[in-house]
């Protein structure tokens, strides 16, 4: 009987689908939003001014590996609501890695999906997720 080696690839620099593992920088809690550190080793909770790369699928205390599901994957995801939200709402970051309806207050905000459903505060909304957008509110 023949046999048939087997290999194993390890090789850094792979690329990720829809999810990646980074290092908590802080306590982070499921279903957050969050962003990158400066060297890009590992992240923390994302706050409404801030560049969110995904939403936190586990626990994780500081120094822990965290999975995060990436913004923009085709993969639905599920984020905390911060206050009520209507299914078809454009979603934006609000504070504490939540996510809210997109404000009709005049300001900048970044785009991070779709409710696919309606929440109210502190409830889990399903989100169709899109690569961080700027979204600009003029008043008009």
């Amino acid at each position: 009987m023949k046999s048939i080696p087997i290999l194993f690839s390890n090789i850094a620099g792979e690329t990720h689908r829809s999810h990646i593992t980074y290092r908590a920088g802080e306590a982070i809690t499921r279903h957050r939003l969050v962003k990158l550190s400066p060297d890009g080793t590992a992240v923390s909770v994302a706050g409404i001014g801030d560049r969110p790369i995904g939403l936190s699928t586990d626990e994780a205390a500081p120094g822990e590996m965290l999975d995060i599901a990436l913004l923009g994957s085709s993969d639905t995801l599920t984020a905390q609501a911060s206050g009520s939200i209507q299914a078809g709402d454009i979603l934006v970051p609000a504070t504490e890695g939540h996510v809210q309806a997109l404000p009709a207050t005049t300001g900048s905000y970044r785009q991070i999906g779709i409710a696919l459903r309606p929440a109210v505060a502190d409830a889990l909304v399903e989100i169709m997720p899109c690569v961080p957008c700027p979204y600009t509110v003029d008043g008009n």
